[in-house]
């Protein structure tokens, strides 16, 4: 079976199990029994259940209708823990690609700093190599100035 069939058939039996979850969550709509609570033996009224159970449940719509919607609703809990995976991988993602963007500016900023240090540096050996140039050439003229003087 190809992915986009594989894809389109997910995609039904989702849709499906949502149109059960919907219709199952009409008929929730009624308050749930509450237990009735135990005595002692004074026939005092105490509650002895646990207060840890009265915790929502990790997937509040899923797991009331885990019964009536059988292999649907263990089918919609791994999509929605595939889901919370990849949401989270894709997190980690952005921030990795944020982190070497940065890494990028940085390095294209020293970039930057570098070759503008390097053409500084550039421009005043040339300007030395200028001035040297100049102070050669008045030492040739003063070195023929002294031949022509000595000679004559």
């Amino acid at each position: 079976m190809s992915d986009q069939d594989e894809l389109a058939d997910l995609a039904g039996r989702l849709a499906a199990a949502l149109g059960r979850i919907g219709t199952a969550l009409d008929g929730l709509s009624r308050p749930a029994p509450q237990p009735e609570p135990v005595g002692d033996a004074q026939g005092d009224a105490t509650d002895s259940r646990d207060p840890a159970s009265d915790a929502a449940p990790a997937t509040p719509v899923i797991a009331p209708l885990a019964g009536t919607l059988g292999a649907d609703a263990t089918a919609l809990a791994d999509a929605t823990a595939e889901i919370a995976r990849l949401q989270a991988a894709l997190d980690d993602e952005r921030i990795v690609t944020s982190q070497l963007e940065e890494r990028i500016r940085r390095m294209k900023a020293r970039g930057m700093d570098g070759d503008a240090t390097l053409r500084g540096e550039r421009d005043e050996a040339r300007a030395a190599l200028a001035q040297m140039d100049a102070d050669l050439q008045t030492l040739r003229c003063a070195n023929d100035d002294l031949r022509a003087t000595a000679a004559g």
